[in-house]
């Protein structure tokens, strides 16, 4: 299946791809504006056909009917390429022209490659991790601390798997009137199953959760010197939803998510008396990052 999209008539740039892309349609665009800006005198046509593997073959016709051909390994590099394309004039013998049709190379070969006639693969996994901070507050029992993530993920298609550590080292009791000394801290992790979905300049993500926090609480010994603390541990179930802007391997983020306790795995402590009783619900608002590590 091709997608293309047209451009100035003076000097239509098409994109021709297996399945929808928002690197290359954004590459495309980047040509379009740019043959628009300058006029690209000498340009005829230009067309940008992307592989299976995600490389592509950018062709340069000039108005005369000769052309270039470009191998691309990645969307960034369509208008560097296009640049040293035009910087050449028409009549300079140097640049490389050919009067056959252009003609996609082959990717390198791998020593996992299917056999010819095999059914393709499907696309690549990519690789990323993202960091943020902000801030977390508690309900049923309200608390404010802030907050420290991070989460690495691999994304297959849409689909995102990822694993999330998320830190909130000092807890305040919101309403007031905690004992003397009174200190707690939080430590999150969790597995994740998301989606993505493309919307303009920006990814749209949401997902699913469940994990897994250490949770404390203690404050200055009752006045009979019995020291009071509480641990426990708190199964968790997430509903996370995040904007990442851009299409750079750099991106940033923004993030909101909820949780809500199932239970208690494991509960031990000294003396709760007088301590808050712990949250139940809470809420994460997070600035960030994302970086994509592979390919």
């Amino acid at each position: 299946m091709g997608l293309s999209l047209p451009a100035r008539a003076a000097c239509p740039v098409a994109l021709v791809a297996p399945r929808p892309d928002v690197a290359w349609e954004g590459a495309v665009e980047a040509l379009r504006a740019r043959v628009v800006a300058d006029d690209a005198r000498d340009c005829g046509s230009i067309e940008v056909e992307v592989t299976r593997q995600g490389t592509a073959l950018l062709t340069f016709v000039t108005k005369d009917g000769r052309r270039a051909a470009r191998g691309l390994a990645t969307a960034d590099e369509a208008l560097p390429t296009l640049e040293a394309l035009l910087a050449v004039p028409a009549s300079t013998p140097a640049l490389p022209l050919d009067d056959g049709p252009p003609r996609v190379p082959p990717p390198p070969p791998r020593a996992d490659a299917p056999p010819s006639g095999a059914v393709p693969s499907g696309p690549p996994a990519v690789w990323s991790v993202a960091a943020g901070a902000g801030a977390r507050f508690g309900f049923s029992g309200a608390y404010g601390s802030p907050a420290f993530a991070l989460r690495p993920s691999v994304l297959v298609g849409r689909w995102e798997v990822s694993v999330s550590g998320e830190w909130a080292p000092s807890s305040s009791y919101l309403p007031g009137g905690a004992p003397a000394g009174f200190s707690a801290w939080s430590f999150h992790v969790g597995f994740l199953l998301a989606r993505r979905q493309p919307v303009g300049p920006v990814e749209l993500v949401g997902g699913l959760g469940l994990g897994v926090a250490a949770v404390r609480e203690s404050a200055d010994p009752a006045p009979d010197g019995t020291a009071r603390s509480l641990e426990t541990a708190q199964p968790r179930a997430t509903l996370d939803l995040r904007c990442i802007f851009g299409r750079s391997r750099v991106r940033p983020l923004f993030e909101i998510s909820a949780d809500t306790v199932l239970g208690a795995l494991a509960r031990q402590g000294s003396d709760k008396r007088d301590l808050p009783d712990l949250p139940r619900y809470g809420l994460v608002a997070a600035l960030g990052v994302e970086a994509r590590l592979l390919p």
